[in-house]
């Protein structure tokens, strides 16, 4: 099953490292490092 996504964090490499493991999985996501 295929979901969509948001990763935030205030840290940009761990957003980034914890999306690209989701995208492998097959999900869609959106990350964000502030808001």
């Amino acid at each position: 099953m295929k979901y969509r996504v948001m990763v935030v964090d205030d840290y940009p490499d761990a957003a980034a490292a914890v999306a690209t493991l989701l995208r492998l999985l097959g999900h869609e996501v959106r990350e964000a490092t502030s808001g």
